[in-house]
């Protein structure tokens, strides 16, 4: 009875350990959450850089974050007077894009042998995006936390050498 006992923890150790060291070899990623409901910290700001094209949402609207360690959803409530104008110019409005967030895992399928073209990357606490809908122009949007409010910087090339960089602060609601 007792060398059936040690034998079956023998091999139990035996298989395990591989799992053991596997994990003591790659920690777990601790990044911040995002996720929540967020306002305009400084609604009058955010609303004259909606009005101009260079703001995520008008001072009474909202983000809506939803984020998973590979995908990141991001929500933009926009009221009806606000998005009734961008409606009438565009005939349309995104208010909800799906990012991914490449999670370096070793070997992956689906990006082919280039890998993804679509870089997203946490560099530190900061989530990284580039977004290519901006009409052809390049687009990278950090987030971050300042404190307690989310911190959204955008960087576009304007053309001609110029750029926009601009920062947007929010508040969690819930």
């Amino acid at each position: 009875m007792v060398r059936i006992g040690l034998g079956l923890v023998l091999v139990s150790a035996w298989f395990a350990a591989p799992v053991a060291i596997s994990r003591q070899l790659v920690p777990p990623a601790q990044h911040p959450s995002f996720a929540g409901t967020w306002t305009p910290s400084e609604p009058a700001r955010t609303d004259v850089l909606f009005s101009n094209g260079l703001g995520w949402i008008p001072g009474n609207g909202q983000l809506i974050i939803e984020q998973r360690p590979d995908r990141f959803t991001l929500t933009k409530e926009v009221p009806d007077d606000k998005l009734d104008p961008i409606l009438d110019v565009n005939g349309q409005y995104f208010k909800t894009v799906v990012y991914r967030i490449i999670v370096p895992a070793g070997r992956r399928g689906g990006f082919g042998a280039a890998g993804d073209q679509r870089p997203s990357s946490w560099q530190g606490d900061r989530l990284v995006f580039q977004d290519s809908r901006s009409g052809g122009r390049p687009l990278s949007m950090t987030f971050s936390l300042d404190g307690e409010r989310l911190k959204l910087e955008t960087h576009s090339a304007v053309g001609g050498g110029r750029e926009n960089n601009i920062a947007e602060w929010f508040t969690r609601v819930r």
